[in-house]
């Protein structure tokens, strides 16, 4: 599931952009928070927040992310957009949580793991690009996750 998410300066601009090589329809729904579209064949959905937030991606991958705004995956998505960063990507870790599980308990994790999030952050210095990434568990739940691997082979 891949949502692109950006904040634009001109929200109405951006969608006369898009629109043409979309193929976007009239406004699918309209509230004082959110409008969206989507392309003619249904398959793609473009969401706009008056506040430039612009969410853009599959029909099914965008609505699944409105509906997670109001949990803990909505606040680490904010603070994409309090990052100074050239370009700061949010990602979803679906194994680092089982594997740390795992190394700590020594019993299988069920089938369903709780996610781990992380935030890469590109950013030009006097060296040229860096990147940072932050994560839930940070550089503690590398190290155990990189021990995991290693008693596994």
């Amino acid at each position: 599931d891949v949502v692109v998410v950006a904040k634009v300066k001109d929200a109405p601009g951006f969608e006369q952009s898009i629109a043409k090589e979309l193929r976007l329809i009239k406004p699918v729904t309209e509230s004082a928070d959110l409008t969206t579209r989507r392309s003619a064949d249904g398959e793609l959905m473009l969401a706009t927040r008056p506040s430039g937030v612009v969410f853009l991606g599959d029909a099914g991958s965008v609505e699944k992310l409105l509906k997670a705004e109001g949990n803990s995956e909505s606040g680490f998505a904010k603070r994409m957009f309090e990052s100074d960063a050239l370009s700061a990507t949010m990602g979803v870790d679906k194994t680092t949580v089982a594997k740390i599980a795992t190394l700590l308990s020594e019993h299988e994790p069920s089938e369903v793991a709780p996610n781990a999030h992380f935030i890469t952050e590109t950013r030009f210095n006097k060296n040229g690009l860096e990147r940072r990434t932050t994560s839930d568990f940070g550089l503690i739940g590398w190290i155990i996750s990189q021990l995991g691997k290693e008693r596994d082979e």
